[in-house]
């Protein structure tokens, strides 16, 4: 049996992150057919989550994690003068490079573990991982390298730094637009490393085939695992729900907009209305807003994401930045929630507006699209059932 080695940021877990789930689907596919090994490379990994893996039904497979002591090395001079100019050292180690180094003392840990091994193929999960692939590569004679970047990170930065901007905030956009940059050189160069490359959508496809034809695109597009949990329509059809990360910056955007632009007018046509807002790592400042705004309710960190499903009727994803596939839209698909949705959210799906979900990028779209869906209790019946019927087709693996 062929022998592959996965090369991880993050634990292969079907019940957690974005990265962590297509980690996971990796794992679920390849070990059908190969011996998997997995490296994970992530300097945050508690020994209780290493000792507590979910690779979910997928068989045991061998794993090692590294922890990295630090990532502020890599950075050197240059990252002290830009923690001065942004003012916010951690934001910057997390946004502006997700680069972990690889220096002597890790090259050392890792010929340690892998010298003289042998591995048909590496399969290297996002791009600032290529390093730690190129290195075992040497050490382990592989034979070749693939390289799965997801989405094309460059452009995905470049949207939030342009969306900061627009909303003065300069910090945040001098991070991300630097960001990009950094991501396009190395974009540049992923060739050094692999021909053969994977990402998440066919829009993507066919942008980084163009900016790079040398290279071999493939799509893997992004799936959850097991089958769908289709929740029966509420009957009273108020209830709105937003699900995303608070940390990261399109979705705070994207929650205050609704608080402040959609939420009131809403509330002035009929104060039934209300917004679930479910999520975890927002900032002191976000939470206290949404704790105190009429109609909002803010869970925080859920355990389970039915149990907030359960409690909403539409879910509204109003995101104008981002990249790759939005699990968030697939979730209000698997759930059987009707979803009024931007083009961003629904980027590189495939899903057809009043098909699929309601297409919405003004508040004006929004108030109407949920009035909509509030006089017709048919239109949620036939978007819920559409739905799932291309979640399916497309986007389940089991």
């Amino acid at each position: 049996m062929e022998k592959i080695l996965l090369i991880s940021p993050v634990i292969p877990d079907a019940n957690g992150g974005g990265r962590e789930k297509r980690a996971h689907q990796w794992v679920n596919r390849l070990s059908r057919m190969y011996e998997v090994s997995i490296l994970i490379i992530n300097s945050e990994v508690s020994k209780d989550k290493e000792e507590k893996l979910l690779f979910n039904s997928v068989e045991k497979v061998d794993f090692i994690v590294i922890q990295p002591s630090s990532k502020k090395e890599w950075f050197g001079a240059l990252s002290s003068v830009l923690q001065l100019v942004t003012g916010n050292p951690k934001g910057l180690l997390t946004l502006l490079h997700e680069w972990i180094p690889l220096n002597d003392a890790i090259k050392h840990e890792v010929a340690a573990l892998f010298k003289g091994k042998q591995f048909d193929l590496i399969l290297c999960f996002r791009l600032y991982l290529k390093k730690y692939a190129l290195y075992v590569k040497k050490i382990t004679s592989a034979k070749t390298i693939h390289l799965d970047i997801d989405d094309i990170e460059s452009s995905t930065r470049l949207k939030i730094g342009t969306l900061a901007l627009k909303k003065q905030k300069y910090k945040r956009a001098f991070i991300y637009l630097l960001s990009s940059l950094l991501f396009r050189i190395e974009e540049k160069h992923m060739n050094s490393a692999a021909k053969d490359v994977y990402v998440c959508s066919n829009e993507d496809q066919s942008l980084l085939s163009k900016r790079y034809p040398n290279l071999n695109v493939m799509v893997m597009p992004n799936r959850i695992f097991g089958s769908p949990k289709s929740l029966p329509l509420l009957e009273c059809p108020y209830q709105l729900l937003f699900v995303g990360s608070l940390h990261y910056f399109p979705n705070e955007e994207a929650v205050l907009w609704l608080v402040q632009k959609v939420l009131p007018r809403l509330r002035e046509l009929d104060n039934r209305w209300a917004l679930h807002v479910a999520g975890f790592g927002a900032s002191e400042a976000l939470t206290g807003l949404l704790l105190e705004q009429d109609g909002v309710r803010f869970h925080g960190y859920v355990e389970s994401l039915e149990d907030v499903y359960q409690q909403a009727a539409i879910v509204v994803s109003p995101l104008h930045a981002g990249g790759g596939t939005k699990l968030k839209v697939l979730e209000a698909m698997w759930y059987g929630r009707p979803l009024i949705a931007t083009y961003e959210s629904v980027y590189g799906l495939g899903l057809i507006p009043d098909v699929h979900y309601l297409a919405a990028e003004t508040a004006d779209d929004f108030v109407n699209a949920c009035q909509k869906i509030v006089q017709n209790s048919m239109i949620a019946k036939e978007l819920t059932a559409a739905s799932i019927r291309i979640m399916e087709e497309n986007y389940i693996y089991e």
